[in-house]
């Protein structure tokens, strides 16, 4: 099984510049972006809309059913 990088925050600084890395190297991405923010993710990568502090939107952030593999 591959691995799956979970990334919140993947639109700010340092999250960008995570993504961009692990890209390059063909990972498997899966991110958690408010709603307003996806349109600045690049395509390729798994985009789980919701927010860090809603339980809801954080299962399915970490549910295997989900996985873009």
């Amino acid at each position: 099984m591959s691995k799956l990088y979970l990334i919140t925050g993947a639109t700010g600084h340092v999250g960008t510049v995570l993504v961009d890395r692990l890209m390059k190297r063909h990972e498997n991405i899966r991110a958690l972006v408010l709603n307003s923010d996806t349109d600045q993710l690049p395509s390729g990568i798994d985009i789980c809309c919701g927010d860090i502090r809603d339980r809801n939107s954080l299962l399915l952030f970490f549910s295997t059913a989900n996985m873009m593999m």
